[in-house]
């Protein structure tokens, strides 16, 4: 590049420059005036004066048309939201009362193990002790040749299995 389009460039530049100023005194003036804050207060009461009308007149043209307004789907909405939040709270009861449905289940199956245990304890002992018992072996060893009992602790087994 030579000297000219260097020169240009400076001229160009230093008159931006310049006009910027210029144009950024002009703007400060015209903010700063009372005059100019006026008509910008002006000009924005308008402006919400005819969003008021837009809205008054899209809330009329939409009840005659029978579609949902901006104020009809924010209620909605928020009504969306308050049942999501209820929802939430039912979701926690239930999960709570499942959990302690398990931990009563799980008591009471120890209890009714034990007392199936001392059921068949019991009925053991009566099988045992009963008066056709014929044999000595029998009151040793029960299992090896009595066949109620074995009929017994069989028929206890598949009961167990069935439940």
């Amino acid at each position: 590049m030579g000297k000219k389009s260097k020169s240009k460039r400076a001229l160009v530049t230093s008159f931006g420059k310049k006009l910027e100023n210029e144009m950024n005194q002009q703007v400060k003036e015209w903010v700063e005036s009372a005059e100019s804050v006026e008509q910008m207060n002006a000009m924005l009461e308008s402006h919400v004066h005819s969003l008021k009308k837009v809205r008054g007149y899209s809330e009329l043209i939409s009840q005659q048309l029978n579609i949902p307004s901006k104020d009809d789907v924010a209620r909605v909405a928020n009504l969306v939201i308050q049942v999501e939040e209820k929802i939430d709270r039912l979701e926690e009861k239930v999960d709570r009362l499942g959990e302690e449905t398990k931990t009563l289940k799980k008591k009471s199956e120890g209890v009714s193990q034990r007392e199936k245990t001392n059921k068949r304890n019991d009925s053991r002992q009566t099988v045992i002790n009963n008066d056709h018992a014929a044999s000595p072996m029998l009151m040793v060893n029960p299992h090896i040749t009595d066949p109620r009992l074995f009929q017994y602790e069989l028929e206890c087994m598949l009961d167990e299995e069935w439940e």
